[in-house]
């Protein structure tokens, strides 16, 4: 790190902002190996300060020798590509060639590739993204349903709606719909239809540092809880739209425990028909680890989670359900979605 960026560095208070996740203690629900180590710190200080490996995300029929520059695979997702420097140093710079324009891969960091992989979307699955906005996520997992199934990119910035839609309209399949409804608004009205929900919920940014998107104030304790009140409402929110056997995957940019493990942790102990199920993100984060990747994986996304539904009960096991009208079947759901959009 340059001495600038170390004083930076030096300012955040680690204990507090990581909690119990530096302890490497065990956590109820959580698996130790997705803690972090104290001798692990400063290479995640070091991410945090430095700029993320530029990578892209090719359409699925477009092979590596298709490309304007040399890749090399992200690891943990099959379609990902790092951009591999030259002897001398330099990395191309991926929007700048006609390919992007028309849209045979989608710039797109590599830590958000976890998210995607997690979701382990099929075809022929209902998949919403809740806070789809810009959509690199969003096409992602239409390429992954390959023109079956459906998928919803809910919005509620209504200013990003442009940008979602264009996005989704440059991916080229039209089993989407784009809405812009409040989460608890879209759980009344299609209800418990979707095989998977992405919940890549907004927060502090403490990830973006490095880029200049985002400043030191991501850190304090105010910018903190207010991410983690809100985060809060979206996860339990989300939850609704998830079918029995279904999976909500919970991602973040930030790497507080409070906007993180507690929330994750806080949800599944409201919630008692829902259970932890992110095996396939600790291996990750053990193979990734013992490769010296720690710093990929932190530096632009840090905590992934899956959570399962398994049963069809109540939300909360603090309240009495009343009676229900009968959910939605995804045809039903379909129609009374299109009448909800902006």
């Amino acid at each position: 790190m340059r001495e600038p960026t170390k004083k930076l560095a030096s300012r955040i208070d680690w204990p507090r902002v990581l909690g119990p996740v530096l302890s490497g203690q065990p956590m109820e629900c959580l698996i130790a190996d997705a803690g972090l180590q104290p001798d692990e710190v400063p290479e995640l200080e070091s991410a945090c300060f430095s700029y993320a490996r530029r990578a892209i995300r090719p359409r699925p029929e477009v092979r590596d020798g298709a490309l304007p520059f040399e890749t090399e695979n992200v690891p943990w997702f099959e379609r990902g590509r790092f951009i591999k420097s030259t002897p001398e140093g330099l990395t191309a710079r991926p929007g700048a060639f006609l390919q992007h324009v028309v849209g045979d891969y989608y710039i797109q960091d590599a830590g958000s590739m976890l998210a995607i992989a997690l979701c382990d979307v099929q075809p022929g699955q209902w998949v919403c993204d809740t806070c789809a906005a810009p959509g690199g996520k969003s096409t992602a997992l239409l390429e992954a349903l390959d023109g079956q199934g459906l998928l919803l990119a809910n919005e509620v910035i209504r200013s990003r709606l442009g940008i979602l839609d264009l996005t989704l309209a440059r991916a080229g399949y039209g089993n989407h719909l784009l809405t812009n409804l409040e989460l608890e608004t879209l759980g009344a009205v299609c209800d418990r239809v979707f095989d998977c929900v992405l919940v890549d919920a907004p927060c502090t940014g403490q990830t973006m540092v490095a880029s200049g998107k985002q400043s030191l104030a991501a850190f304090s304790s105010n910018q903190i809880e207010h991410s983690s009140l809100r985060q809060q409402r979206i996860l339990r929110a989300a939850s609704a739209l998830v079918k029995p056997g279904g999976r909500s995957v919970y991602s973040t940019c930030a790497f507080s425990f409070a906007e993180n493990e507690q929330i994750v942790l806080g949800f599944l102990q409201e919630h008692s028909g829902w259970r932890h199920g992110s095996a396939k993100w600790t291996r990750t984060v053990a193979k990734s680890r013992r490769r010296g990747l720690l710093s990929c994986l932190a530096a632009p996304r840090w905590l992934l989670r899956c959570l399962r539904r398994t049963t069809d009960q109540c939300q909360r096991r603090s309240c009495e359900q009343p009676d229900q009208p009968p959910a939605l079947t995804p045809p039903m759901a379909a129609r009374a979605i299109a009448t909800q959009q902006y």
